[in-house]
């Protein structure tokens, strides 16, 4: 990828690297950005080199409108492409990198120089996935990874070898997160193997590694691959990561996070959560919703659309009273479920899951530096949160690492279960624009949103300020438990009764993992 007779970049041919010029592209060549001593600067779009015309490794750089300095004491910085370029010393890595029918266009590259001569030399390590997967075409992937991966890095020349750097401090770092994305100019068919390269900051050890692949469905399925042991990659290499056919096997309606909700002779037990809250479709028919944040079906739904009694008078849905630890959603077709079995956590299961640290080990949760957390007393199970403009809480799967550098709950469940006051309404809780949402779900969070309860012939209580779940634990003849949370609450999260017959309350179903 990087010989050192070479000017070249870009585009991958093989292991080699070319410039697209204007000739080869003339509504979209490459621009790269030069800087001189004085820091004046200017973006130079590539075209055919004057000597080596036929070379695509070789390119002039043009911008009549800006002259840098010239002479003894002329030196250039140059960075590749001129779109990440924050300052002569800083690039910013963006969160989704583009692919022309599944080939990356554009990897980092960067150069210093005393003369107009330059030889660009990669910044980053370059990850090849291979897939390979008959009758299947995908929209998009996602790296997850317990370090920073996009936002702003710092290059160091270091003697002719070019080096990235995390930025630190709150304003240089805003940007950073631990999830990349790569994006399709349109799907791409993996019958019969596909290569995709992704670029990823070189020189750290990445101890958690994760690959999301989204097919090209309505209601995309999601196949999910997470490394066995840690690694380090290092600049200018290209690694590989085949993925044998057998193992790539696409999951309709449930999230990539796992979550303890039991332990039995020491064995956990782990569930998967859907998608989305269940949904009404009509008498024999149900979906979970598109994202998690749905909480509805339409603009005037009626409370049926998403809220149902327990027991055997709900629509096609049943609870068996003899089984207070197993809640299947039995005879129900679900058009986004899969061939899963689903069924309702109980309220044990509900409890175990909730309490985070305090009374167990369910989880390991990383803060935003990477440090792992582990006091009681910040018992990191779930926290309170808005995305966008609807509240809910928000689930920390078994192994998290918090992908955002800009923002990170401060309050999480323990310090709720103690009533602190700081979180009193809606309105100073923890929130999350989509975009923030979209990462930290790339991590593995479930959210619960909002949905309110029905209490017997009454109207809509709660609708925006009350989660209500059914849990499948069955109290007595006449009631059912169920998990409730609110900022209102001195317990915030906790497990009621309700009556089968008259109240109803949202579902969010599970599978056994």
């Amino acid at each position: 990828m990087e010989v050192s007779a070479s000017h070249s970049k870009t585009e991958l041919d093989g292991l080699n690297l070319l410039w697209v010029r204007t000739s080869d592209n003339s509504s979209n060549p490459d621009v790269v950005k030069i800087f001189d001593e004085t820091n004046a600067s200017g973006d130079f779009v590539a075209q055919p080199h004057t000597s080596h015309s036929s070379d695509r490794t070789y390119a002039n750089l043009i911008n009549t409108d800006v002259t840098l300095s010239e002479g003894e004491d002329a030196y250039y910085k140059a960075i590749y492409p001129a779109d990440i370029v924050f300052s002569n010393s800083i690039i910013t890595l963006p969160k989704e990198q583009s692919s022309v029918s599944g080939e990356l266009t554009k990897f980092p590259m960067y150069t210093e120089s005393s003369s107009k001569s330059l030889q660009f030399k990669n910044l980053c390590s370059v990850v090849k996935l291979n897939l390979n997967k008959a009758n299947t075409t995908i929209s998009k992937i996602q790296i997850i990874t317990d370090k920073y991966i996009t936002g702003d890095f710092a290059i160091d020349w270091n003697g002719g070898t070019p080096t990235l750097t995390s930025t630190t401090g709150a304003s240089a770092r805003k940007n950073h997160s631990k999830v990349v994305t790569l994006t399709f100019d349109s799907p791409v068919s993996i019958d019969g193997g596909h290569d995709f390269y992704v670029y990823l900051p070189a020189g750290i050890q990445y101890d958690y590694f994760m690959v999301k692949v989204f097919d090209n469905k309505t209601y995309p399925d999601v196949f999910t691959y997470t490394a066995s042991s840690a690694f380090t990659l290092t600049r200018n290499n290209l690694y590989t990561l085949s993925i044998p056919e057998a193992y790539i096997n696409f999951n309709e309606s449930d999230l990539t996070g796992l979550f303890t909700v039991s332990v039995t002779n020491g064995t956990p037990h782990k569930v998967s959560f859907s998608r989305g809250n269940l949904l009404y479709v009509n008498s024999t028919t149900y979906k979970f919703a598109d994202n998690q944040y749905d909480h509805k079906e339409g603009s005037n739904p009626s409370y049926t659309t998403w809220l149902y009694p327990w027991g055997t008078r709900s629509i096609s849905i049943y609870g068996d009273p003899t089984m207070t630890q197993q809640w299947n959603a039995s005879g129900v077709s679900i058009q986004n479920g899969g061939e899963s079995t689903w069924r309702c956590l109980t309220q044990r299961e509900w409890r175990y899951l909730l309490s985070g640290r305090s009374t167990n080990n369910r989880m390991a949760y990383y803060d935003k530096d990477g440090n792992q957390v582990t006091t009681s007393q910040n018992a990191r199970g779930f926290t309170l949160c808005k995305i966008g403009s609807v509240c809910g809480m928000l689930i920390f799967p078994d192994l998290f690492y918090w992908p955002l550098d800009n923002k990170e709950p401060t309050v999480f469940g323990a310090t709720h279960y103690n009533n602190n006051n700081s979180v009193t309404n809606w309105n100073n809780v923890f929130s999350l624009t989509l975009k923030e949402w979209e990462l930290v779900e790339g991590a593995g969070c479930v959210f619960l949103p909002t949905t309110g309860f029905k209490d017997g012939s009454a109207a809509l209580n709660g609708e925006t300020t009350k989660g209500a779940y059914w849990s499948s634990a069955y109290y007595d003849y006449e009631t059912a438990k169920f998990m409730e949370f609110t900022p209102y609450s001195t317990s915030f999260a906790d497990n009621h009764s309700a009556h089968v017959s008259d109240d109803r309350c949202a579902f969010r179903l599970v599978k056994d993992n």
